[in-house]
């Protein structure tokens, strides 16, 4: 039986999100179709991130939508007076490693998953993340079980929280596929049989290649963070360079058919040659995520790949694992999408950074977070502040402490 993280088993037929899930949508007063009926309102006074540019302006928002911009007079019950805040459209997180966490806050201990998701949750909008997708990890070999069976069941647990009304932010699923794993194929169809996934990723976290050519660094990253002695990484990387060659050609294959049947973007993860973005838009990847090497970010663009980076390698100046810096791709224009990664309040950060450095305006570098992030998903209801788009809307003072969000909203309804 799956596995609900706080020790007990949790049967099938209760996790079902057909069976039980859906039959509360009808009972939730918060479900899906919450925002429709609710109360107008407006947001004056507010410095305005608009797709041209910046302008001071008022919206109203009315059914979770835009409904007027530069309104001379919001006729509406309640307004926000944003006293010269910037209001950026919310946040789009395409891969955050945040939920994983949650579910194991220190090595072998786990966290019961519907209370991670909550608070995962509420971490977002504090950052000003108004769509996520949650990257969940299949085919890893670090530990026991229970670290996969964990992740499955936030699967289903984040579903049946969503048609509950629960969540702040809107959740997509991206599963992150190692390539290497011999059990993938198997927990992939778990997976997907819970939710269809919006994004897939092929990744190799292997000694050796992509993110850990340095194997110095591997070693480091993998003791400290899943507190693995000497022999057990000799073991570690021994184990994953076998199976790599076992598994990951029939892996690859079987990921990429699951993909184009559940209609999954792919992506590619880590890729540090030419040689690997190649076969990357072979497979049918159209996102290449975190390149290594700048080589790698230059011919995923010339291949008109969204090039994602990892909004921590701005905020702290470099690659915590030694790789290409995140400034250097900017300055080539090489970076379409930033992503938060494992540090969610980096996103907001890092679009403010870059702004600052002078590397591009503030609306460009909102757009790596927003409307860019919303295309590369297919997400056209989202993404850029305009009359009838849906209203994910934050509003943020940027202080000396960095960008603060003051409030946020998700589909008009306010979540921060």
């Amino acid at each position: 039986m799956p596995w609900r993280g706080n020790g007990t088993a949790v049967s099938t037929t209760e996790k079902s999100i057909a069976a039980d899930g859906l039959r509360r949508v009808s009972r939730s007063p918060r479900g899906a179709a919450g925002a429709v009926g609710r109360a107008a309102f407006s947001l004056t006074n507010a410095i305005t991130v608009l797709p041209g540019g910046l302008e001071r302006t008022t919206l109203v928002v009315r059914d979770g939508l835009i409904h007027r911009i530069n309104a001379a007079h919001a006729a509406t019950s309640r307004r926000v007076d944003c006293a010269g805040d910037y209001l950026l459209p919310g946040l789009i997180e395409l891969h955050t490693d945040n939920l994983e966490r949650h579910i194991e806050p220190r090595p072998g201990t786990f966290w019961s998953t519907d209370r991670a998701i909550m608070s995962h949750d509420a971490e977002l909008a504090a950052a000003g993340i108004t769509t996520a997708c949650d990257a969940i990890t299949l085919g890893a070999d670090t530990g026991e079980g229970a670290r996969e069976l964990a992740y499955l069941d936030a699967i289903s647990s984040i579903a049946e929280a969503e048609v509950q009304g629960l969540l702040r932010a809107q959740h997509l699923l991206h599963v992150r596929c190692e390539l290497g794993g011999a059990h993938l194929r198997e927990s992939l169809q778990i997976a997907v049989a819970r939710r269809t996934p919006r994004m897939m990723s092929l990744m190799e976290h292997v000694p050796g290649f992509g993110q850990w050519r340095d194997v110095a660094q591997f070693r480091n990253h993998y003791s400290r963070r899943y507190n693995l002695a000497a022999e057990q990484l000799d073991a570690l990387i021994a184990r994953r360079k076998t199976d790599r060659e076992q598994f990951a050609a029939r892996n690859r294959a079987a990921i990429v058919d699951v993909a184009g049947r559940c209609g999954s973007l792919l992506a590619s993860h880590d890729d540090a040659f030419v040689a690997d973005v190649e076969q990357a838009a072979q497979s049918g990847c159209t996102i290449c995520e975190f390149p290594t090497s700048i080589e790698a970010a230059r011919a995923a663009h010339q291949r008109r790949m969204f090039v994602i980076a990892g909004a921590p390698n701005i905020v702290r100046g470099g690659s915590h694992t030694g790789n290409v810096a995140a400034s250097a791709l900017a300055a080539e224009g090489l970076i379409d999408v930033l992503s938060s990664d494992y540090c969610p309040s980096s996103l907001l950060q890092a679009v403010f950074h870059v702004a600052a450095d002078g590397v591009m305006s503030l609306a460009e570098a909102v757009s790596m977070a927003s409307s860019r992030p919303a295309r590369a998903l297919a997400l056209h209801d989202r993404g850029v502040i305009e009359e009838g788009r849906r209203a994910d809307l934050i509003r943020v003072r940027n202080t000396p402490r960095g960008p603060v969000v003051v409030s946020a909203w998700s589909g008009g309804r306010q979540v921060a």
